[in-house]
């Protein structure tokens, strides 16, 4: 899926030429995925409290998906009539929250009866965001960018300075993005000395998520050499394995009717076959993680890679199965294992930087 997305979007960026990435799009995708996602969340809490209300009366009902259209639309708007950075960053969570709000109806639309509580509906919904996941990181990954693009960045750096002063960190970004354009180039050696002159104004602060990800990284650095870290992360993850196996094990004496055997082949064929598959997919993941457990004291990377194959597993299948028999109380794991997805990609990338050091 990932090279499917890649090669998609090398056909298009190398094919034509009218395409320039933003160097922080990661950022701006962040926010509008984030965004979707707590916006569904927070439609249906809404909804559940208070009875699913209508608005509208006497045959009218106007769907949440209007909203949502709204939005976007809004979105669309500012960003094509505004050139300022800030704009964008606004935007991006705008348009997330309408496309949460469009998407959470999805059930109207692929049922003749309009039927919004469709039960596989949650679970369509987590699979359009998991491609999203998986399509966005495959931007994210690979995303060497040419000299053209470092060069339209580094513009895009000078129009902000038009509106308030650079900052010491904008101010090396752009020297940065210069460094690595076309250095024969003419408007690449009359903008570098125009940077250079630029007088840059102390760095502002941080944002939110940009302090998240400083403490992140600053944590890693100092409990990577404590001696209980690489015991605090095995256990943590074998303790998960031995839920999800636990979970295999509770299935089985179920099936068995209490008997501690394996089940017979008639009995698994009497198995609905979103179980079956959630219960192996279940064993697969655990599986992965008890030898990331024992491969943590030869390598740290090589036992990081196995956990997060273990967490892509439980995050693309297990859960895939949670949403359509448990419906929105498995937005919660959701949540919780894209947080610890991240938090290994983070350890994966510092671990490889202290290895290269």
């Amino acid at each position: 899926m990932r090279a499917a997305c890649y090669a998609i979007l090398r056909f298009v960026m190398f094919r034509t030429y009218s395409f320039v990435r933003d160097i922080d799009f990661d950022d701006l995708l962040e926010r509008f995925f984030i965004s979707a996602v707590l916006a569904i969340l927070g439609i249906r809490i809404f909804l559940s409290l208070t009875n699913y209300p209508q608005l509208g009366g006497k045959g009218l009902h106007i769907a949440h998906m209007l909203w949502g259209g709204l939005l976007m639309l809004a979105s669309t708007v500012l960003l094509l009539t505004f050139l300022n950075r800030s704009v964008k960053r606004f935007s991006a969570v705008l348009a997330g929250v309408g496309f949460g709000t469009f998407i959470d109806e999805l059930g109207k639309f692929i049922t003749s009866d309009n039927n919004y509580f469709f039960r596989p509906t949650v679970a369509l919904i987590y699979i359009i965001f998991i491609l999203l996941f998986l399509f966005f990181r495959a931007l994210r990954e690979h995303r060497a960018f040419s000299q053209t693009e470092y060069l339209s960045n580094s513009i895009e750096l000078l129009r902000e300075s038009t509106t308030h002063d650079l900052n010491v960190e904008d101010k090396h970004r752009l020297l940065y993005y210069l460094l690595h354009s076309d250095r024969s180039s003419h408007m690449t050696q009359m903008l570098e000395k125009l940077a250079v002159e630029i007088r840059a104004i102390p760095a502002r602060h941080p944002g939110f998520f940009a302090r998240i990800r400083s403490s992140m990284h600053s944590a890693y650095a100092r409990f990577v050499l404590k001696p209980w870290f690489a015991k605090g992360v095995t256990v943590f993850f074998v303790l998960e394995a031995l839920l999800n196996l636990l979970i295999l094990l509770v299935a089985i004496l179920l099936l068995r009717k209490g008997r501690f055997s394996a089940p017979a082949l008639t009995e698994l064929l009497g198995l609905d076959i979103s179980d079956i598959l959630s219960i192996v997919s279940s064993a697969v993941a655990g599986v992965l993680a008890i030898l990331g457990a024992f491969a943590i004291r030869r390598s740290r990377l090589a036992a990081y890679e196995l956990f997060r194959k273990a967490m892509l597993i439980s995050i693309f299948f297990v859960q895939v199965f949670s949403f359509y028999h448990h419906q929105m109380h498995a937005f919660l794991g959701l949540i919780v294992n894209l947080l610890l997805l991240s938090a290994l990609n983070s350890m994966i990338e510092d671990e490889k930087s202290l290895e290269s050091s």
